[in-house]
């Protein structure tokens, strides 16, 4: 039997983007406005399977593309080609009730409810496993209780939900998730709004998740930063977003929409910057480090994969680049797969 839980398999999508600067008042009066756009892979052919019991955290800057990549395996964004199995199974041959018994997620939208406690809202995520009147068990509740304790929102349970703080409201949605209790979950930035303490104990929480349920998570952290440095070593893969390279940034034909928010502080991490951030991350225990959504446009693979490992050897730590191992998502062919 398989130990894969999920498997991408050359996911493609395409955005469409504009190619240089443009008054947009003249350009939504034009009759050729389609010229000033160009077609954009946000992902190509990606492939990448995640085993029962794995964690796999994505790293990177607003809008380098983590969320792209768990709304398109979600079928949140509908994606131009490529398959997601959950299992054995396609995603696009199963009913969303099927899906929601292997699947759940925690996404950033903010849910909208009317006159629901906090419980109620997180006993929503036992509905698959419901009659058609939804009403549930003993047991039901049960699990209800213990996700709730498990993010420590018990204070909170009882008031309406959109009443409470947005930190309060994060840590009642993952209880939702939780209690689903599924095989596959997918977490887009699950500790933003929580404060410092939260932060640690719910990635302390996600990796007893997937050791003891033998849950499949992939989460997207958001920016690196320094509180995450210690946490960040829970995990069997890291995908880190280096998106552009400092030298290639006046040479390179980049989207003019990117190189607009690297030039503004507001851009992708670099190869320089991701490798100085492995360098405090390293250890023993770490599996792998992928390196995604690289081009020809904006990160050559090799000049990506060369200065990450220079970087990492020049910082204040025992390994050398050879010392672990890094694949490359290129975003401008299909990637082989990775065996996460």
């Amino acid at each position: 039997m398989s130990q894969n839980a999920i498997e991408v398999k050359d996911i493609t999508k395409i955005y469409r983007l504009y190619d240089r600067p443009i008054d947009r008042l003249k350009e939504s009066l034009s009759l050729t406005h389609k010229s000033l756009h160009k077609d954009f892979y946000a992902l190509n052919g990606l492939s990448f399977t995640v085993e029962k019991g794995q964690t796999v955290g994505i790293i990177g800057t607003n809008g380098s593309g983590k969320s792209t990549i768990l709304k398109t395996i979600t079928k949140q964004l509908k994606k131009l080609d490529g398959t997601v199995f959950l299992g054995e199974a396609s995603m696009d041959e199963l009913k969303d009730s099927q899906i929601s018994r292997r699947l759940s997620m925690v996404m950033t939208e903010r849910l909208r409810t009317e006159l629901m406690s906090g419980r109620e809202v997180v006993a929503s995520g036992r509905y698959p496993y419901t009659g058609r009147f939804g009403i549930l068990s003993k047991e039901d509740w049960a699990k209800v209780d213990e996700a709730i304790a498990l993010v420590h929102a018990g204070e909170v349970q009882d008031q309406d939900f959109m009443k409470i703080s947005d930190g309060q409201r994060q840590r009642l949605m993952l209880a939702r998730a939780i209690c689903q209790d599924t095989k596959i979950l997918i977490l887009d930035e699950p500790t933003s709004y929580l404060d410092m303490g939260f932060k640690m104990d719910i990635l302390t929480n996600i990796r007893m998740l997937a050791r003891d349920k033998k849950m499949a998570v992939i989460t997207d952290l958001g920016k690196y930063d320094n509180y995450l440095i210690d946490k960040l070593q829970d995990l069997d893969v890291l995908l880190l977003e280096a998106n552009h390279d400092v030298r290639m940034l006046q040479v390179g034909s980049y989207p003019y929409p990117l190189k607009q928010r690297i030039l503004g502080d507001r851009g992708h991490l670099s190869n320089e910057s991701s490798g100085q951030f492995l360098g405090q991350l390293l250890h023993d225990k770490f599996k792998k480090v992928v390196l995604g959504h690289l081009s020809k446009e904006n990160n050559l693979a090799e000049l990506a994969y060369e200065t990450v490992r220079q970087e990492v050897e020049q910082g204040e730590n025992p390994y050398h680049g050879n010392d672990f191992p890094i694949q490359v998502a290129k975003r401008d062919e299909v990637s082989e797969l990775i065996r996460i």
